[in-house]
């Protein structure tokens, strides 16, 4: 009995690049009809678990999971639709797996209890009728009250199964699909729900509810939505959204994931909503949010990664004192719109929208002044003016009258804008629009950054928006970072309303100014970024170091800076653990921003073959995208490591917190592990010729002994039939039969 690859289905969409791209092959039984249940020996074998039977009528059940040194509760999101390959009769039906069209989890989080309410919608794709099983993954059976489940409305039957009676059922079906997939699922507890038929071109709609004890201690909680089912489904999902609601009794402090771009409502210190909203994309990830109560003074969170014998990692949300009720405090505003040709009709037509926002959210004893940057600079007025309605309207008329001609001197524009700031007694804030491309005057970044350094008496801080793929963001960022203030960059100028919005939110003196962190055993030449920007508004700071140790050893954090112009420090005990296995996002964003700082020492100093090895050498390590920057073109990139020409690549080395932003398409994160493509065999980053080297044949006895024995090999497994994979210092090597 053969089955067909993900090959024989490319017209459904599936996907045909990634080794975990195989389908069920699937065949109809001539002469039966569409009602029938599967008699294939995978659902005999799921029939036949011990102990299903009695509970094939129980209600779903999943588990509340407890982590050393951190809280973690594992919502059971990510069901897998699996379809049954039934008996054939010489034909075979190639059969593309059910597509998730829509998937929701509302998890809402109190003092006590979370409360989970999981919703996802299946669709068969396909000319027939289908056979399937929902599976989920659950990590145990702890609630405060009796789950729900149900399908398309209809309260349904669910047995939980352990993993040891799982394990010869999914032996089995993986046997059966020549596809090694749902071995992702090894070493966990599944819900079962019965057996169901899916229609020709019908959809299935699964909501489960329950409620668990809040596991949060040590003022932090992980929650993590794993979401299997929407990667076993290959195609993008077109609607995926996770909404955590915090109805708290302490503040919510920070809010911070790894693998998500989050939306966050702050109502109050104690509630607020995260939302993750996506549409039409592949899930790469599963979700997790990382939370912290504490307090409602300056603080600082430290959390760590280590394996034995290798550099540890760090990551310390520096957290802002919750806002108090009192006067606003004043401020000096200039906008410096670049106008120049270099900047499209389109893309200052964009951005025009963004400024005029800025001028809107001004209060009546706020002073302002808008800058053109061209050939020559312009402004609006000779002086600041108090932002009243009318010279508001009439900066409006101004901006919404200008049009992209000229070249850019950006040296005088910014020069002229300065100027402007005559007062250290109110918060000045210059906001710059612009490609970064100076091609008038004095056009060289140190040169700028050093004088603007120079010409800044009023310390202004500059928020910069880079606009366009082709933003010299290297220099605006350095602006930016040289003031402590804050960047964007806008690739699509077309579609910017939510990330200026975000951004443009910062634009308000900060919560804490001249921020310096200070730990023992980091040193501070490996603490990023830097230098450390101030903070705006409530939400938290990212700050990353290394360190080397050789036991649990304890230390010092101290965190200083001016609030209100007042200085504050926070001083802490930690302990840098020798072994923490947990928060393995930590080494990747320290990572990313030390590729970032890499090359703006290129941009600054020229390339060199110490920056260039150093760039090269991180990104072959953490399976990254090496920033095709100009002074970077010479470098040899590490093999399996694609260069991107994009500023948009370096832009995410500089800002983002999701690691799988930078990932080449060559490589895989699980875990702990990088996975690199070579030919059709994934290969562990660590894999080393010289290693003793097993080799076991896909599907064979060994294979799954080796499966059964640890199950935590489960996810290298499901990668493909060719996988090479280091475990207790001994490789592994997966190789599919000749």
């Amino acid at each position: 009995m053969t089955y067909s690859s993900a090959t024989d289905c490319g017209k459904r969409g599936i996907d045909e690049r990634t080794a975990t791209g195989r389908v069920v092959a699937d065949a109809m039984v001539e002469g039966s009809t569409a009602t029938e249940p599967v008699k294939g020996t995978e659902w005999q074998r799921f029939r036949d678990i011990p102990g299903l039977a009695p509970f094939r009528y129980t209600v779903v059940r999943v588990l509340v999971c407890l982590l050393v040194a951190f809280h973690c509760s594992r919502v059971t999101a990510g069901g897998i639709l699996h379809v049954f390959p039934p008996e054939l009769k010489d034909r075979l039906y190639a059969v593309a797996r059910p597509t998730v069209t829509f998937s929701r989890t509302l998890v809402t989080v109190s003092d006590s209890l979370i409360e989970w309410r999981v919703e996802q919608t299946f669709f068969n794709d396909n000319e027939f009728p289908l056979q399937a099983l929902y599976i989920l993954p659950v990590e145990g059976e702890d609630f405060y009250r009796k789950p729900l489940a149900k399908i398309d409305g209809t309260p349904v039957d669910a047995a939980v199964v352990p993993w040891d009676e799982l394990f010869p059922t999914l032996k089995e079906c993986t046997e059966a699909i020549q596809d090694p997939a749902l071995l992702s699922l090894a070493g966990k507890t599944v819900l079962l729900i019965r057996p169901l038929t899916i229609g020709i071109r019908d959809q299935k709609t699964f909501r489960i509810e329950f409620t668990q004890a809040n596991p949060a201690r040590d003022d932090n909680l992980l929650i993590t939505v794993p979401l299997d089912g929407e990667r076993y489904a290959l195609a993008p999902v077109p609607k995926l959204e996770v909404k955590v609601r915090f109805k708290m009794s302490q503040p919510v402090r920070s809010i911070f994931s790894a693998t998500h771009y989050l939306t966050t409502l702050r109502e109050s210190p104690t509630r607020c909503l995260v939302t993750l909203e996506t549409q039409s994309e592949r899930v790469k990830d599963d979700f997790r949010l990382l939370t912290t109560f504490s307090g409602t003074d300056l603080n600082v969170s430290a959390f760590f990664h280590k394996l034995p014998g290798k550099e540890g990692a760090c990551m310390l949300l520096v957290e802002p004192p919750l806002r108090k009720a009192g006067p606003k405090l004043q401020k000096d505003v200039v906008i410096a719109l670049d106008c120049s040709g270099s900047m499209s009709g389109q893309a200052l037509e964009s951005v025009k929208a963004a400024v005029i926002s800025v001028l809107a959210s001004l209060g009546e004893t706020d002073r302002f002044n808008v800058v053109t940057i061209r050939t020559q600079t312009d402004s609006f007025a000779q002086k600041l003016l108090p932002a009243t309605r009318q010279n508001v309207a009439s900066a409006v008329r101004f901006i919404n009258s200008q049009k992209s001609e000229g070249g850019t001197d950006l040296y005088n524009g910014l020069r002229a804008a300065l100027e402007h700031f005559r007062s250290r007694e109110r918060t000045a804030i210059l906001i710059l629009v612009s490609d970064g491309k100076s091609t008038v005057g004095i056009n060289k970044p140190q040169v700028i950054v050093t004088d603007v350094e120079s010409h800044n008496k009023a310390r202004a801080r500059i928020f910069a928006l880079a606009v366009g793929k082709q933003a010299d963001i290297s220099l605006l960022d350095r602006l930016a970072a040289a003031t402590r203030g804050s960047s964007l960059h806008l690739p699509e100028v077309e579609d910017t309303s939510e990330a200026v919005r975000r951004f443009l939110s910062q634009v308000s003196p900060p919560s804490v100014a001249d921020i310096s962190v200070r730990c023992s055993h980091i040193s501070p030449e490996d603490v990023l970024p830097t230098p450390v920007p101030d903070l705006f508004g409530q939400e938290s700071l990212v700050v990353l170091g290394t360190y080397n140790v050789s036991r649990d050893t304890e230390g010092e954090l101290r965190v200083k800076g001016k609030v209100s112009g007042r200085s504050v420090q926070v001083t802490k005990s930690v302990v840098l653990p020798d072994a923490q296995p947990q928060h393995a996002h930590i080494p990747r964003i320290w990572a990313m921003r030390r590729i970032a700082h890499l090359c703006d020492q290129i941009q600054l100093k020229g390339p060199s073959p110490e920056l260039t090895a150093k760039i090269t050498a991180l990104a072959d390590q953490f399976g990254f995208l090496v920033p095709d920057l100009t002074p970077l073109t010479a470098i040899p990139y590490g093999a399996g490591i694609e260069s991107r020409a994009s500023g948009r690549l370096l832009w995410k080395y500089k800002t983002s917190c999701v690691p799988s932003d930078v990932l080449s398409d060559k490589a895989r994160i699980i875990e702990d592990k990088v996975f690199l493509i070579q030919g059709r065999t994934w290969i562990d980053r660590d894999y080393q010729p010289s290693l003793p080297t097993t080799k076991i044949r896909f599907l064979s006895p060994q294979y799954f002994s080796l499966l059964k024995g640890d199950p935590r090999i489960g996810r290298y497994l499901a990668l493909g039939s060719n996988v090479i994979f280091v475990k207790d210092a001994m490789a592994y090597k997966i190789v599919a039969e000749q």
